[in-house]
């Protein structure tokens, strides 16, 4: 994805949050209580999913409610104590690699794919001549594995991932069971760059039950109309911002003649649903327009990518509030800071200076986040799932909330007036459920919001569009995750239910 249409999607971001209202935080008990139904939002709002437990009324660090502006700020019951250190404030401030050791041999997108059903007679050369793949190893690893087509139809659902570097990416079949009478899913991918090939075989079809809905592109866009009755509560969000996404690189007119397939799993009878993908399809012909989908990832957070490996997961990580404008984002440290702030010679009142010169190199030192500046009370939103690690003043970020995800990975949320009603430590939070509201708590100059993401506790820069974070790209061994998750896509559409 190039920069130009990067930021310009990053924009559209800015607006999300007018789509998320936050009740008031009322008064709360200070021990921990059963938990409460979801605040009234109005409709084209983005319901904050219910957490657990109750909040608990205290100052802040200074004393006050919310220092010189006066609302209360409810803090969550401290029962699990104070976070590691590290998930505070690094003792190191060093900066996270930008890439990890398995994404180093990673294909950068866009890649080819494509999906579809090769209709074969005969064994694995004919199946991959259908396909059009010439791969003496996978060859050889279809033909160990006994891959077949339907002996009625001759039709092999598949989902292929190319590369112009390393040609076969990932590659999922859906074959029939020469043992049993079923059919079976077979995944294939490199997990390094030309190196074997490795699979795997599971259930088909999947046990996940598909929900398919077709939308108009404003009721997506804005959560009004079948969007705002048919879209689950806690899902709002997450369809909204995609959807702005897919629509933002493309003209009015292509626009206007499309609609919206958004397609939701549920694993178990009454479970909440999970948003597996959104697509902007022609309504004529039923072409694909542009698609996120989401991958699982087990030892990172999932994400949603476009067939061809493009991530869309910068769009939330760096839009945890509907900002006015960026005031200040990572700075140097140390030599850096110090040639940044380098006193002009013989100027007046060096003592003056020198103190003035000592506060810069410390205060951009530390400032390992971006600041949004917004008015007081604007919406806090966690950018992904995860769960309450820490929620209370601390220090010069005064009202202060840790979110902890998968991976490692932490997000910072400082400098609130206020938190969310019965956000406790400990709790689940959804992606764009509401956290608090932006204020000037701590040391701050104004209303602002300060936002930090670490890894094990060092910082890493998300608007830094050059480093290629295995937070939101995908690695080789990702690869095959989202081959699968094309066909069970394309599964759900065929069936429509």
């Amino acid at each position: 994805m190039t920069r130009k249409r990067w930021v310009g999607i990053l924009s559209l971001c800015a607006g999300l949050s007018l789509l998320v209202v936050m009740a008031a935080a009322p008064a709360a008990p200070k021990t921990p209580g059963k938990p409460a139904p979801a605040p009234a939002v109005s409709h084209k709002a983005a319901n904050p999913a219910p957490s657990r437990g109750k909040a608990a009324a205290a100052p802040n660090k200074t004393g006050k409610r919310n220092g010189k502006h006066g609302a209360d700020a409810a803090v969550p019951h401290p029962s699990k104590g104070p976070p590691p250190t590290w998930s505070i404030r690094p003792a190191s401030g060093t900066r996270a690699a930008a890439s990890d050791e398995e994404y180093t041999d990673a294909d950068p997108p866009p890649w080819n794919a494509r999906w579809g059903c090769a209709f074969t007679s005969g064994g694995a050369s004919s199946l991959l001549a259908a396909i059009g793949i010439t791969d003496e190893s996978l060859k050889a690893v279809l033909v160990g594995d006994g891959v077949e087509g339907d002996p009625g139809t001759g039709c092999v659902p598949y989902a292929l991932l190319t590369s112009e570097e390393s040609g076969l990416l990932a590659i999922a079949l859906v074959s029939h069971d020469s043992v049993g009478s079923g059919q079976r899913l077979h995944i294939y991918n490199r997990e390094r760059a030309r190196g074997p090939i490795t699979g795997r075989t599971d259930v088909w079809p999947p046990a996940a039950k598909f929900h398919f809905m077709s939308l108009d592109p404003d009721d997506a866009m804005w959560n009004t109309g079948d969007a705002e009755r048919l879209v689950a509560p806690d899902l709002t969000y997450s369809v909204v911002s995609l959807t702005r996404a897919l629509v933002q690189p493309l003209e009015a007119a292509v626009v206007a003649a499309s609609e919206v397939h958004v397609v939701t799993e549920t694993d178990a009878e009454g479970a909440e649903p999970h948003l597996v993908s959104v697509e902007l399809v022609d309504r004529a012909s039923g072409r694909p327009l542009g698609q996120a989908l989401w991958v699982d990832r087990p030892d990172l957070p999932g994400g949603f990518y476009a067939a061809n490996g493009e991530s869309y997961e910068p769009l939330f990580w760096v839009s945890p509030v509907n900002f006015t404008y960026v005031s200040r984002g990572i700075r140097a440290t140390g030599p850096a800071a110090a040639r940044a702030a380098s006193v002009p010679s013989g100027a007046k009142k060096p003592k003056s200076r020198k103190r003035q010169l000592a506060q810069r190199i410390r205060h951009d030192a530390l400032h390992i986040g971006i600041d949004y500046v917004a008015p007081v009370g604007t919406p806090v939103v966690a950018v992904a799932e995860g769960s309450v690690l820490f929620a209370g003043p601390f220090s010069g970020y005064g009202n202060l909330i840790i979110i902890q995800h998968s991976g490692g990975y932490t997000t910072h949320y400082g400098h609130l007036s206020a938190y969310a009603p019965n956000l406790t430590v400990g709790s689940h939070v959804e992606r764009g459920q509401v956290l608090g509201k932006v204020g000037s708590t701590g040391l701050s100059t104004g209303p602002h919001l300060h936002f930090e993401i670490r890894h094990e506790g060092s910082y890493i820069d998300p608007l830094d569009l050059a480093q290629p974070y295995s937070l939101w790209s995908l690695r080789p061994a990702d690869y095959g995750a989202l081959a699968r998750r094309i066909l069970e896509n394309t599964l759900a559409r065929e069936t429509r239910h």
